[in-house]
Order: structure tokens, then sequence, then C-alpha cells
């Protein structure tokens, strides 16, 4: 029984280690430091910055968009234009992007089979003039330098610049206040590690891999050789299924963690907003993800339970080394979950610790993800109805 304990135990903590590696090798600020640093010139990359166009969608977004419109102010390099699509919000968006140096764009009534961020991207990419797109969520948050540093980062990754071009993707580090906010921590964990992709051997990466729609820098060329957005107007995982389109397109891309360059804060609204928000994504994301990936993960997640449920049986039974083994690998899980957690936002030490609440946490948004796609409810995100089981 020990040995069975013990075999399954380093395989779950095996499996763990190879899911997490992408998280440990992909962060943006460290990559540009050592790919891109010195030997780019600088005023290069500020011209390349002049021809960004930065896109934001925007659907009731007035309480975020000052803060980002405040960081885009204050870049070290300067962007072509910057625009905001007013998705029909049904608050003071327009009236609070309509500032200087902002363009407002009314994205107006959707098509039929549209979603609304797609189109609402889709609707800012036509209006933009710039010969790059960077795609921002409204509730980005950028570091002075982020700009000069997505340049950099696409110089080093485009090696037949500027014939073309390769594209950037950003997961933006996760800013949390409060406690409540932390239970999102293996969700974030999750949804970086889940857009990787296998290639040789056992690892992932991040080379090819999926696109994080908080931050999305490609050519305008590369964009629309395929389309853009039109490609994924129903998906609610248009940032996704937007990363496929230029893989199957050809085109070069790339994704990061972006700490110390692009945060977020996630869900500030509290527990019902994460449920809803997560919800939306879960089971979607986890269809799409590559097989390797989902036997890592289910690996994983089985040790992440069995771990404390070890350690829970052995200390009513009395069994000492059944106990110490449990508490053993209990610690190593949560060392895997501070150390990741670092990567992707500053969630702390608690919530390693205390691990397996947010292990229920999500495997219980999981089961309401499939309950709501099984039963072909709704749930509801930014004053819409979104279907689960058909991502539209």
């Amino acid at each position: 029984m020990l040995l069975f304990m013990l075999i399954t135990l380093i395989s779950f903590a095996f499996a763990g280690t190879v899911l997490l590696h992408p998280a440990f090798h992909s962060d943006l600020a460290q990559f540009v430091r050592k790919q891109a640093g010195a030997d780019v010139d600088r005023e290069l990359v500020r011209n390349l910055v002049s021809g960004v166009s930065v896109v934001i969608p925007a659907r009731n977004e007035a309480e975020n968009l000052p803060a980002l419109l405040d960081s885009l102010e204050a870049q070290t390099a300067v962007p072509r234009e910057i625009i905001v699509v007013d998705d029909q919000s049904e608050d003071a968006t327009a009236t609070v992007a309509a500032r200087s140096g902002t363009r407002v764009v009314r994205a107006g009534e959707r098509p039929q089979g549209w979603l609304g961020k797609p189109w609402a991207s889709l609707r800012g990419a036509r209006e933009a003039g710039g010969q790059y797109l960077l795609f921002l969520d409204a509730d980005v948050r950028l570091h002075p330098e982020a700009l000069e540093t997505l340049a950099r980062a696409l110089l080093a990754l485009s090696p037949d610049w500027p014939r073309s071009v390769t594209t950037v993707s950003v997961q933006p580090y996760h800013r949390t206040v409060r406690y409540r906010e932390r239970l999102a921590l293996l969700f974030n964990i999750q949804v970086f590690v889940g857009a990787s992709r296998r290639t040789r051997g056992l690892l992932l990466t991040m080379d090819g891999s999926c696109c994080f729609g908080p931050c999305i820098l490609c050519g305008r060329k590369e964009y629309f050789s395929f389309g853009g957005h039109a490609g994924v107007r129903g998906s609610v995982l248009d940032d996704m299924d937007l990363g496929r389109r230029f893989v199957e397109a050809e085109v070069a891309s790339r994704s990061f963690t972006g700490r110390g360059v692009i945060d977020f804060r996630m869900y500030p609204g509290g527990v019902h907003a994460l449920l809803d928000g997560f919800t939306k994504n879960i089971l979607l994301g986890a269809r799409r993800s590559g097989g390797w990936f989902k036997a890592l993960a289910v690996l994983w997640i089985t040790g992440l339970l069995a771990a404390p449920l070890y350690a829970v049986t052995g200390a009513v039974t009395g069994q000492v080394p059944a106990l110490v083994i449990a508490v053993v690998f209990y610690t190593f899980f949560a060392v895997q979950f501070a150390a990741a957690g670092q990567r992707v936002g500053n969630f702390g030490l608690l919530p390693a610790l205390f691990y397996p609440v947010h292990l229920l946490m999500f495997l219980f948004v999981l089961a309401r993800s499939a309950a709501l796609a099984l039963t072909g409810r709704t749930v509801q995100w930014k004053g819409r109805a979104l279907h689960i089981d058909s991502g539209s």
C-alpha cells in the first residue's frame, strides 16, 4: 500500500512539474532582457511603436478605461493612435473614452452570428491605420516601458522583419487586492499552461500557442491575411481560436506572462463575477486544449486531491509512514502552487498553503460549466447571455 501510494504521488508530482514548465520559461521581461536587450537600437524600437494602432474593445468599461488610458499616455514610446470601440455600452464608456489622443468608434449593431468582442475588435482593426495592431482589454494596465518591451519582443521573434511579423501575446500579471480574488489562482495557472502545445519530447511550449485576449500585438498584414476576428466571430474563446487561426495561416506566434510589464485586476466585483467569468471559459478551454495537456492536468489535479486525502487517512488510522509521505507531497504541491502563482500574479503564500480550497473552487466551476452545457442554459456576461455548449 505504501509503495503504491509513493509511486502514484511521484507520478502526479512529475506530471505537475511538466505541466507547469511553460509558466517558468515564458516571462516577457526576462525574455527581452536575454534576447532583445541592448542589441536592439532604441530608435528602431520607438519607430516600430509609432506604427502601432492600439485597439480597445470596450463594453461597460467606464470604471476601467481611465487607468488604462492613463498608462498609455505614460508610455516611454508613443503609439500611432489609440482607438476605443464602444460595444453598445450601457454606461458612460464612450464619454470616458473621449479624451485627448483617443478616438472613439461605435461598434454598432452586431451582424448575425457575431459575438460582441470579436465584432468590436474587427471594427477597431478596420479603422486602424497602423502597420501593427495591439489589442488590449480595458482592465489592462501597462508599465511605462510596456510598449517598448512588446516591440523588442516582436523584433527578437521576427527574423524576417519587416517582411513578416511574429504575433506576441501576453497573459497579464494578476493584481489581487482582496483574498477572495486569490481564488482565481488555479484558474490563472490553468489558463496560461492550457494555451501551450507539445512539441518533441514531454515538455510544453508557448511557441505557436494560442493567444491571450488581454494583450495581442500582431502585424496588420498578418491579421487580415485570414480575415482577423471574422474567423472567430461566434467564439466565446475568441483569443484562443484567433491564435489557432494565426497558426493555420502560418503566422508565427509566441505567448508570455506579463510580470513587471502588463498587469490587470480580475473580477474585483467579487466571487459571483469570478464564477461567471471562468464558467464561460473553463469547459470550452478544456475542450480546445491538446491531449497531452489534458492528460497532465488530470494527473496533477488527481495528485492535488490525493495528497490531502492520504494525509487525513494516515492521521485517522494512525499510519505514521503514510502520513509522513502524504505531508511531504502536500508540501511539494504547495510549493508548486506558490512558485507558479508567483509567475502569474501576486497571490502570496496563503493560497498555496490552503490549495485544497482553491482546488475545490476550480472543480465546482468546472462542474457548473458542464451542467450549464448539458442543460443548454446560459451564463450572463456583461449583460449578455452566452451559451457554454456551443461557445456562442
